[in-house]
C-alpha cells in the first residue's frame, strides 16, 4: 500500500499479475473402416480417423485407435488397437481380426494435442463375421490324349477342376501314378505338377521306362487356400509295340516291269494282333523311311498266307532299290521298321551268237532300229518294262517301244563291229552306255550318244551323230600306231573325251564344246562349220586344227603344233606347243598329281582369217598372265621353241587385261596382219 501526501489517499500497487485462459480439446471428425462393415473374421482391417484442434497455435498430435471392450464408450488402456503419432499421411491403424470371436464390434479413435487434451472418443460399429467353410476343389474330368499307348511315346494327360467357393479358386494340379493302388496321392508317386492353367491343367507323361500293361494314374487338384480335393483315377493300357524280323524280296534280281514279291519275316504281336503290314520302296535312297517322301506300294491286311506284296516294277529304279516292311497292331502302333534290298535289271538281249547276229527293235519315237554285232557278243539292255522277244532267223526282234539303255560287250576283238541301222520314226536313235574292252568299229549315222562310254582296251572307229553333254568317253588302248578316227555332228558341252592311245582324225560337223585328249599323237581335228570352245591336248604332237573360230579354247601339245587354221575369229584362247595341261586339261595341278609340263615345241603355222584377240600362241615357254601367274613354270624357257607361219586378219588392242600375243623360247618369224607385216603395238613377242 503507497500513502500520497499530494492526494492525502492511498494507492494499491500490483507488483505482478497472472492471467489464466481455458482452453479447447481436440475432436475426432470421422472413423472409417476399409473393408466397411460386415467383416469376415480373419481380414486386416485399415481404420481412417479425421481429427482437428479448435485452439489457434495448437494441433493433433496422435490418434488412439481402440476396441471398447466393456462397452463404456471409453477408451481404456488395456483397450487400445494402434496408435498414430504421424499425421502426415492420415491417422490410420490396420486391426487384425483373425483372433477376433463373430459379432458386434465398437471401435473407439480418441485424438490428443500437444498439451495433451484427449478428445471425447468417437464410436463406429462394425459386425464381424465366422469364416465360410471352404469347400475343396474338384477335378471334373481326367484324360489322356492316347489311352492305348505304345511303350515309349508321351502321353499328353489332361484335366479340368474347379472350386465352389466365391473368391477361392483351383490353384495347381498335381498327377500321380497309383503304384500301391490304394486310391490316394503319395509324394513318392508322384509324376508332375501343374501350377499355371492358363491353357488348361496338362502334364506329359513319358512311358519310355514302364512295361507294358495297365497303368493307375491319379490327378488331384489344390486350391488358393491349401485345400486338397480328392483324387480323380485314370487307367491307361500300355501297349508293346509288334516286332518284324527282316524282310526278302523275290526273285532277286527281278527285270523292270516284272513282278517281284516282298515278304515280312516273322511278324508277331506279343499283346494283341496284328491288324495290317505296309511295304515301301526308299525313293530318296536315304536308308531311312520316310512315310511323306518314300513310295508306299502297298499294305496286306491278312497274314493267314503271311504278310506279303505283290506288284509290278515298272516304275522302279535301275539297279539297287531299298525296301521297307513295318507292321501295325490293334492298339495302332507300328512296329520297327525293317529293310531289304533287290536288283532291278533292265530286260536284256545277247546279239552276236550265230542265230542272233541282229535285234530289231522300236524305239519310243517310232524308230525302227536294227543293232547288229558281226563278231564277239553283247548283251543289249533295254528301258521300259513288260517287254518280249521272238526269234526269226537270226533276228531277235523286241516287242513294246523302248530305248536301248546301255551295252556290255563279251568277246569282242579289234575286228568286231557295232552298227545301227535307224529306219522311220524321227530318223534318230540314242544309246545310254557303252562298256566292255576292244572294239574296232561304232557305226551309227543317226545315233546320238546320251552316256559314258569306257572301253579298257581300243576302238578303231567311231561313225555316230551327236554326243550329249557331259557324257565321258574314255578308251584306254595301248596301241598308238595307227589311231583311231572319229566322225561326229556334234560334241556337247562339258563332254570329257580320254584316249589313251592316238588320234588319225577327229571330224565334227558342228561345234567342239567339249574336251579331247589323247595320251598319243593327233594328226587332225576339225569342226567343219563349228566353233571349237573345249580343250584339245596331245601326249604328242598335233598336226591340223580347223575351225570356224575358236572361244575360250585351249590347244596344247606336248610337242609341235603344225598348223591351225581359222576361217573367223580366236577370242580368249590359247595354241600352247610344248606345254602339257594334263588330262584334266586345264591349267594347274593334273588329276594324277604334280603341276604341268614344260618342255620344248614349235608352233609352224597359224592362219586367222579373223580378228586376234586376247590370245596366247606360245612355244616353249609359258607368259605370266592371271591364269597362269601362280604356275611354277610361269616365265620359264624350255630348250627350243619356234612361231614360224602366223597371218591375222585383224588384231584387236581392246578391252585386254593382260598383255596377249606370241611368245617364243627361242625365235618368232614376222607375222602379218592382214598383207601387212606387223608391228608390235602391245603384241608382246619374246625370243
Amino acid at each position: 500500500m503507497i500513502y500520497s501526501r499530494k492526494t492525502k489517499r492511498a494507492v494499491l500497487q500490483i507488483e505482478h499479475l497472472e492471467v489464466r485462459c481455458l482452453l479447447s480439446a481436440p475432436v475426432v471428425d470421422i472413423l472409417t473402416a476399409v473393408p466397411p462393415s460386415p467383416l469376415t473374421i480373419g481380414q486386416i482391417v485399415l481404420l481412417t480417423a479425421t481429427a482437428s484442434d479448435p485452439d489457434t497455435g495448437d494441433f493433433v498430435s496422435k490418434v488412439g485407435f481402440y476396441e471398447d471392450l466393456n462397452s463404456d464408450g471409453k477408451a481404456g488402456d488395456n483397450e487400445l488397437l494402434g496408435m498414430d503419432s504421424d499425421g502426415s499421411d492420415g491417422w490410420s491403424c490396420f486391426w487384425d481380426t483373425k483372433l477376433h470371436g463373430a459379432g458386434l464390434v465398437t471401435l473407439l479413435a480418441v485424438a490428443k494435442d500437444t498439451t495433451n487434451a484427449q478428445s471425447s472418443p468417437y464410436s463406429l460399429s462394425l459386425t464381424l463375421n465366422s469364416q465360410p467353410v471352404n469347400h475343396a476343389p474338384t477335378v471334373n474330368a481326367f484324360t489322356a490324349d492316347n489311352m492305348t499307348p505304345t511303350v515309349g511315346q508321351m502321353v499328353l494327360l489332361t484335366a479340368t477342376a474347379s472350386d465352389p467357393d466365391v473368391g477361392d479358386w483351383v490353384g495347381k494340379v498335381g498327377f500321380y501314378e497309383d503304384l500301391n493302388v490304394d486310391g490316394q496321392a503319395g509324394d513318392n508317386e508322384f509324376l508332375g505338377v501343374d501350377s499355371e492353367g492358363s491353357d488348361g491343367w496338362i502334364h506329359s507323361w513319358d512311358t519310355k521306362l514302364y512295361a507294358p500293361g495297365s497303368v493307375t494314374l491319379l490327378v488331384v487338384a489344390k486350391d488358393s487356400s491349401g485345400t486338397m480335393g480328392n483324387p480323380r483315377t485314370l487307367y491307361v493300357n500300355l501297349n508293346n509295340p509288334p516286332t518284324i524280323v527282316s524282310a526278302d524280296v523275290t526273285p532277286d534280281p527281278v527285270v523292270k516291269g516284272n513282278a517281284l514279291t516282298i515278304t515280312g519275316i516273322n511278324v508277331n504281336d506279343s499283346d494283341g494282333f496284328i491288324v495290317k503290314a505296309e511295304f515301301y520302296r526308299d525313293a530318296n535312297n536315304n536308308g531311312v523311311l520316310d512315310t511323306n517322301t518314300d513310295t508306299l506300294l502297298g499294305s496286306d491286311t491278312n497274314g493267314l498266307d503271311g504278310w506279303t506284296w505283290t506288284g509290278s516294277s515298272d516304275n522302279f529304279d535301275i539297279g539297287t532299290n531299298h525296301y521297307f516292311v513295318r507292321a501295325q497292331d490293334n492298339y495302332d502302333a507300328w512296329s520297327n521298321v525293317v529293310t531289304t534290298t533287290g536288283e532291278v535289271q533292265n530286260f536284256s538281249v545277247i546279239v552276236g551268237l550265230p542265230n542272233s547276229k541282229t535285234v530289231k527293235y522300236v524305239d519310243i519315237d517310232g524308230s525302227e532300229i536294227y543293232v547288229r554285232l558281226n563278231s564277239g557278243t553283247a548283251n543289249l539292255c533295254f528301258d521300259g518294262a513288260s517287254l518280249t522277244t521272238f526269234t526269226k532267223g537270226s533276228t531277235i526282234t523286241v516287242l513294246g517301244n523302248t530305248n536301248l539303255a546301255n551295252i556290255s560287250l563279251q568277246n569282242t576283238t579289234s575286228k568286231s563291229s557295232l552298227s545301227f541301222n535307224v529306219k522311220g520314226g524321227d530318223g534318230q536313235t540314242t544309246l545310254g552306255g557303252l562298256k566292255g574292252a576292244i572294239l574296232g568299229q561304232l557305226k551309227g549315222k543317226h545315233l546320238d550318244i546320251t552316256g559314258d562310254i569306257e572301253l579298257s582296251g581300243s576302238l578303231g572307229m567311231v561313225l555316230i551323230d551327236d554326243v550329249a553333254e557331259e557324257v565321258n568317253i574314255t578308251i584306254g588302248t595301248s596301241s598308238w600306231d595307227k589311231g583311231m578316227t572319229f566322225s561326229v555332228d556334234q560334241i556337247g558341252k562339258d563332254v570329257d573325251i580320254a584316249i589313251g592311245g592316238s588320234i588319225k582324225s577327229f571330224l565334227a560337223i558342228g561345234d567342239i564344246q567339249g574336251n579331247i585328249s589323247a595320251e598319243g599323237f593327233i594328226d587332225k581335228i576339225a569342226s567343219k562349220t563349228g566353233n571349237i570352245t573345249g580343250a584339245i591336248r596331245s601326249g604328242q604332237e598335233i598336226g591340223t586344227v580347223q575351225a570356224l573360230s575358236l572361244d575360250e579354247a585351249m590347244i596344247s601339245s606336248v610337242n609341235n603344233i603344225k598348223k591351225v587354221t581359222v576361217k573367223g575369229d580366236i577370242i580368249d584362247s590359247w595354241i600352247l606347243a610344248g606345254y602339257d595341261i594334263g588330262c584334266d586339261c586345264a591349267f594347274g595341278l593334273q588329276e594324277t598329281g604334280g603341276g604341268d609340263v614344260l618342255s620344248s615345241g614349235d608352233v609352224t603355222s597359224v592362219t586367222v582369217k579373223g580378228t586376234f584377240s586376247r590370245s596366247y600362241i606360245v612355244a616353249g615357254t609359258l607368259p605370266d598372265t592371271s591364269l597362269t601367274s601362280y604356275l611354277p613354270n610361269v616365265g620359264q624357257m624350255a630348250s627350243t621353241g619356234y612361231i614360224g607361219k602366223v597371218k591375222f586378219g585383224n588384231i584387236n588392242y581392246d578391252d585386254a587385261d593382260d598383255y596377249f600375243g606370241l611368245f617364243a623360247a627361242t625365235e618368232i618369224k614376222p607375222f602379218k596382219i592382214g598383207k601387212s607385216l606387223a608391228v608390235s603395238q602391245g603384241m608382246f613377242v619374246i625370243e
